[in-house]
């Protein structure tokens, strides 16, 4: 939002995110066997759904800018189909993303829905949110 002194969720290139050439980040699937079993998105996974089974773990990294007091908040419930593993923090590794993990339990049809804000701010007043739609089979 130009002129609204909101800065925009950080760039995918501005963290060393893989990206596609597009703004939003590109997904990051893991596939060595090691990781098999897990399933990673970031924010530019938001326009397909992600298809999940019984067992596998989600982890959802969202790149923020925590100097600016903008952080991303789980603004929906967990849903029973889901189990939250860890509490979110920021990545040990990289200070600008902040990492929620989640064990699938059971088929379902669902989202977790996601703000960019600061603390004091509203829901309604969040400079982004973002939803990602989960197909567990």
């Amino acid at each position: 939002m130009a002129g609204c002194g909101r800065p925009p969720a950080p760039n995918a290139e501005s963290a060393g995110v893989a990206t596609t050439g597009k703004s939003a980040p590109s997904v990051q699937r893991a596939t060595a066997p090691i990781h098999a079993g897990v399933v990673d998105v970031v924010a530019g996974d938001v326009a397909a759904p992600v298809t999940l089974a019984p067992g596998q773990l989600l982890r959802v990294h969202l790149l923020e800018s925590p100097a600016t007091g903008y952080r991303w908040s789980l603004q929906s419930q967990v849903p029973a189909s889901l189990r939250l593993e860890a509490d979110p923090g920021a990545d040990p590794v990289r200070a600008n993303v902040r990492t929620w993990s989640f064990r699938v339990l059971r088929p379902d049809l669902t989202h977790l829905r996601f703000a960019y804000r600061r603390s004091w701010e509203t829901v309604d007043d969040a400079g982004e949110s973002i939803s990602f739609d989960l197909h567990i089979h």
